[in-house]
Parts: structure tokens; C-alpha cells; sequence
């Protein structure tokens, strides 16, 4: 009698960690959506923040990003051959500098930890977008920041965004992967598909 007993209360708890577990995996998903803006409605401060370090650049755009829980604001443009983004926080500091790449500029090992990971979260996968992430929190300066980004140095700060489209049991979903340089998962985000009616060309 005392092992039976003893086997359900085994099962109810590891039922118990199970579900948890699935909430928790649950609570990583963030819903995002990007507005394009015109440079009046970008704050002050964050366009003084940026502005010393937008020379030669081209194709320059400001962007209002919207996910669940705060507002962001960013800044694109191409630099060099390169294409940037320069993101802000709510409070409007800066919280990173992004390069888009291609799978072939990420270390082969780490791409192969990626696509590990990836394999185990959907069904099938296929990765649109992929950046390349300085935090400024990661660096001393701001001006550090900028540096490392435009001479694209592959450092131990970086960080790997993957914007994919997968495939799930209940369809198709847009989201965005985010790695350490060693291919380590940190974080998942379902992005919701584009508002043109809200976006200005």
C-alpha cells in the first residue's frame, strides 16, 4: 500500500514540474510589431544620442517598435556596405547596435548550436533574418558600442538574433531566436505579421 501511495504522489509531482515547466517555456514568447515614423515623431534624446555617429550614412529611417509589455524606438540605416539598426529602451537609452548578416559570418559552431536548438522547437523551420547584437550595457562607453559594431568584431558580448518562420502544430508563426556567440538559446519572441496600414514609405 505505502508503494503505491508512494508512486502516485511520485507522478502528481512530476506532473506538477511538467506543467510548470510548460508555463514557464510559455512566458518566453513576446509579441512585437514595427511601425515605420517619420524623424518629427523619433524623441530628441535619442536621435542626439545617435546623431555624432551617423556620418556617411545612407538610406537613414525611424522605426516605433510595440511589443507586450514596453515601446521602442530605432534607427536603420546602411553604413559601409552594412545594414544597421540602432535600438532604445522605453526610457530612451540606447540598448544596442544590430548588423544584419548571413549564417556564413557566425563561427560554424556556433551556427551548428543554433540550428540544434531550432530543430528541437519546431516542426520545420526557416530562418528569413539574421543580426548580428552589441548590447551597450556589454561595453564601457557608447562610443565603445559603435565601434565594435561598425568594425563587426565577432567578441564574446555578441549576441545572435534569428528571425525565422516556422512551423508548429497549430501552423505557421513568425518569430525571433536570440543566442550567445556560442550558440547558446537565450530567448524566444513570436512577432506579429506587419500592420501596413499604420506603416509610412
Amino acid at each position: 500500500m505505502k508503494s503505491i501511495v508512494s508512486d502516485t504522489m511520485r507522478y502528481r509531482i512530476l506532473l506538477l514540474l511538467f506543467t510548470l515547466g510548460g508555463f514557464h517555456s510559455y512566458s518566453q514568447v513576446n509579441y512585437e510589431r514595427e511601425f515605420r515614423i517619420r524623424k518629427g515623431q523619433f524623441p530628441e534624446a535619442c536621435y542626439k544620442t545617435v546623431e555624432p555617429y551617423l556620418n556617411e550614412v545612407k538610406k537613414l529611417r525611424f522605426y516605433q517598435e510595440v511589443d507586450s509589455s514596453m515601446v521602442r524606438y530605432r534607427i536603420k540605416f546602411k553604413k559601409d556596405r552594412l545594414y544597421y539598426q540602432v535600438a532604445f529602451d522605453e526610457k530612451e537609452q540606447l540598448e544596442n547596435i544590430e548588423v544584419l548578416i548571413t549564417n556564413v559570418d557566425i563561427p560554424e559552431p556556433s551556427w551548428l548550436e543554433m540550428n540544434k536548438h531550432l530543430e528541437k522547437t519546431f516542426i520545420k523551420f526557416k530562418v528569413r533574418k539574421i543580426q548580428q547584437r552589441y548590447a551597450r550595457k556589454s561595453f564601457a562607453t557608447t562610443d565603445e558600442t559603435f565601434r565594435n559594431a561598425y568594425q563587426n568584431l565577432i567578441i564574446p558580448e555578441v549576441r545572435y538574433a534569428l528571425f525565422i518562420r516556422a512551423s508548429e502544430e497549430e501552423g505557421k508563426g513568425d518569430y525571433q531566436s536570440l543566442y550567445n556567440h556560442l550558440g547558446e538559446f537565450l530567448d524566444l519572441k513570436k512577432s506579429l505579421p506587419p500592420n501596413y496600414d499604420h506603416v509610412l514609405y
